[in-house]
């Protein structure tokens, strides 16, 4: 793929960032309100797919209902194109979904200067499993030949996107080790979290003896099963609520999973987390991101493996605490894992020192 000549090109790179000139797509419709300060530093405007990422159990039910969304995705990307023809930044929510892979793809073959910024958006995991994705990008190229559209996400990284904005050296490095230049990879927690939250580290630091519980879509999402995941949830609940005194049960926003009755001192909360996080000493959830955004506010957090969830070990390496369920449905502190990165850190946070940064690179 030849060079962007944005990137290629640095004497014609802006000296001074134009907003009118940078846009924010958001992917899929469920992280609609992530990126809060994307939108408000770097970009004039936002572009929200609205369509949702689809996962079922089997590949067919998998498969037929993608293909079912074809049309609805090209109806988006239509709309969107209009608003690419004097855009020369994109920031993109995210990377690794079928969704993003055939918006990208198109945005590349239709605008191929656009400068593309793939931005985290939570817990990514990049492992050397060579057949599995050699067999999904043979599978994404033929069907690009017949139907022109892709079924498969294959995870973070995407040749077609130029820049990468993590949350830290882990993840940056991860990314150097599977090929992508270290000036690529740009770190900053600041760009995807908002200063705000880079400047709140360890400012809770509450005693009081409550929890936060942060749900998943386990079973939405395909990790486990209806009857797994209702029965994790109902264990938990009971756990917590004889340990603590007052548990907040918090939904994911991307689903509202069914809640099994409740003991009398659970109760369910909205809003953010940070708002949560002033009534709570401790947070415990299964892999969430939302764990690791709790510790840095101060709270010591809890993360919970079990055999019935379809997830990498090495996920559990991102948190300093883990306990197991074991297979008669008790807990147990799980002592296989060591945490080596700190996750959140900062390094850019200006459009100025983003613009320099680019500079440095040039188009894979």
């Amino acid at each position: 793929m030849q060079p962007n000549n944005i990137a290629q090109n640095k004497t014609n790179a802006p000296k001074e960032w134009n907003k009118d000139r940078a846009l924010l797509l958001i992917a899929e419709a469920d992280i609609k309100d992530r990126f809060s300060f994307v939108e408000s530093i770097f970009c004039a405007s936002k572009f929200v797919v609205q369509i949702k990422n689809i996962t079922k159990h089997y590949l067919l039910s998998t498969l037929i209902q993608r293909y079912k969304l074809k049309q609805s995705l090209a109806v988006e990307y239509a709309a969107l194109k209009k608003c690419l023809a004097n855009i020369d930044y994109l920031f993109l929510s995210n990377t690794e979904g079928f969704i993003s892979r055939n918006l990208v793809r198109w945005i590349r073959r239709d605008f191929p200067n656009i400068m593309i910024l793939g931005l985290q958006h939570g817990i990514f995991l990049l492992e050397n499993r060579k057949f599995r994705t050699l067999l999904l990008a043979w599978a994404n190229k033929s069907t690009e030949k017949i139907f022109d559209f892709e079924f498969f996400g294959q995870g973070f990284i995407n040749k077609n996107v130029d820049y990468f904005i993590v949350y830290g050296s882990f993840y940056k490095s991860a990314l150097v080790a599977h090929g992508i230049p270290a000036q690529r990879v740009l770190m900053s927690t600041e760009i995807l979290k908002g200063k705000t939250f880079f400047e709140q580290r360890d400012i809770f630091s509450s005693s009081n003896n409550n929890c936060i519980f942060l749900l998943q879509c386990l079973s939405a999402l395909a990790i486990t099963d209806k009857q797994s995941e209702t029965k994790l949830i109902a264990s938990m609940l009971e756990w917590l609520s004889a340990k603590y005194d007052i548990v907040f049960v918090k939904q994911h926003p991307y689903c509202t999973i069914d809640l099994p009755d409740m003991p009398g001192n659970c109760r369910i909360v909205d809003g953010s987390i940070s708002d949560i996080a002033k009534n709570a000493g401790i947070a415990v959830s299964f892999f969430s991101e939302a764990l690791l955004e709790c510790e840095f506010l101060g709270l010591r957090t809890i993360a919970i493996f079990s055999n019935r969830l379809k997830v990498s070990l090495s996920v559990y390496h991102l948190f300093p605490t883990v306990w197991a369920i074991d297979k008669n449905w008790q807990l147990m502190q799980d002592h296989r894992f060591n945490r080596k990165y700190e996750y959140y850190e900062s390094y850019l946070s200006t459009p100025r020192e983003l613009l320099e940064a680019v500079a440095q690179g040039e188009r894979m």
